[in-house]
């Protein structure tokens, strides 16, 4: 995955994983690192979360995705996933 991640980077790599179980259902979660020299010295690194879900409706035929962030860098993230 190429970003321009001039202020944060991703924290490990996107994890995979079932959602309850249902083989039918994807998480995806996305963890990132924001360094904000503009905040005090003791403030200037947080941590931010994002997630996508797909869910295959077999009866529809078709997938929906939700998207989950907590920053605007979570959400430029999540969004190059999708």
């Amino acid at each position: 995955m190429s970003l321009d991640c001039t202020n944060y980077e991703i924290i490990g790599s996107p994890s995979f994983t079932t959602l309850n179980g249902d083989q039918n259902q994807i998480i995806i979660k996305v963890e990132i690192e924001r360094h904000d020299l503009t905040n005090t010295w003791d403030q200037q690194i947080k941590r931010f979360e994002g997630s996508l879900v797909l869910q295959k409706d077999i009866n529809a035929n078709r997938l929906n995705l939700t998207t989950t962030y907590t920053s605007q860098e979570t959400k430029d993230v999540i969004q190059s996933i999708s």
